[in-house]
């Protein structure tokens, strides 16, 4: 379940590597995909297939009237403040982030309500299918993260570094020396967060586990929603202010070029998600 946030996140909010054609495809197809991705994760019966693309067609048409147009007026803002030569400061960026994380709590109320019939029906076999699915993806990140530190690094220098390029487009020596620092004065420490992963995972294998004790879809929907929170929260190991240093050292170092292609891709990307929301409202009436 924790695949359906950040699968939203993807498929909703993060369209930089999208043309509008391939934006509207993959909303359109989001409930059939987010439905495949917890059968991988969950071995789904034919009858709670069917139940979960129900609810997440409601879900989808939630997101359209309420979630779309919030997230046009967030990105247009983002790109107006561009236009100021004031410097970006940490907590400008951390202000940002929190702004996000409670739109992240907006959606997961309601992919809360949208799950809990489905957890509800969840069964001791379906439990112990996901525990092997997590032991897996615990011997792969193992396997990238904990096995050679420099490998680690170069790893996570690589992810950041695409992160940036994404928005910003190539990164200036100057800015790539930043980052660099940045790095070493803060290396990741992979084993607590492999250790904060698999934590996630026990609690919600423990939900899993609880589901014939939830009696009613309000009370399942609590008790997810309860969950969707921990992942939204900021872990100890994430350190958010150092991470909002760095993004705010890189825009404070955007050349001419990038502040221009940054501003050009909130914009497309604003105009796109609005008339996604019109054309997706025009074909459900």
């Amino acid at each position: 379940m924790q695949i359906l946030a950040r699968s939203f996140l993807v498929l909703l909010l993060s369209v930089a590597l999208a043309s509008c054609s391939k934006i509207q495809l993959a909303y359109s197809t989001a409930p059939r995909l987010l439905q495949y991705q917890l059968d991988t994760y969950l071995d789904l019966n034919d009858e709670q297939e069917r139940q979960l693309h129900q609810e997440l067609i409601k879900l989808q048409n939630w997101h359209r009237t309420y979630a779309l147009p919030h997230y046009a007026r967030t990105l247009e803002r983002w790109a107006v403040r561009l236009n100021s030569p004031s410097p970006f400061s940490t907590n400008e960026i951390l202000l940002e982030m929190e702004q996000i994380r409670n739109a992240l709590r907006e959606f997961a109320m309601q992919a809360a309500a949208t799950l809990a019939p489905t957890l509800m029906t969840l069964t001791p076999a379906q439990q112990q299918y996901l525990s092997k699915k997590f032991s897996q993806s615990n011997r792969d990140y193992a396997k990238t993260y904990l096995a050679n530190s420099q490998e680690a690094f170069e790893n996570r220098k690589a992810r950041i570094t695409e992160n940036y390029e994404r928005w910003l487009g190539s990164l200036s020596a100057e800015q790539e020396s930043v980052l660099d620092q940045w790095l070493h004065v803060h290396p990741m420490n992979a084993q607590i967060w492999a250790e904060q992963r698999q934590a996630r995972q026990q609690q919600l294998l423990l939900l899993i586990s609880k589901a014939p004790e939830l009696r009613s879809r309000t009370t399942a929907a609590a008790a997810l929603y309860e969950y969707f929170e921990t992942l939204i929260q900021p872990h100890p190991a994430s350190n958010q202010p150092a991470l909002a240093g760095l993004t705010a050292a890189m825009l404070n170092r955007m050349t001419p070029q990038q502040r221009t292609y940054l501003k050009d891709k909130l914009l497309g990307y604003a105009r796109e998600l609005g008339d996604l929301a019109i054309i997706e409202r025009s074909a459900s009436n």
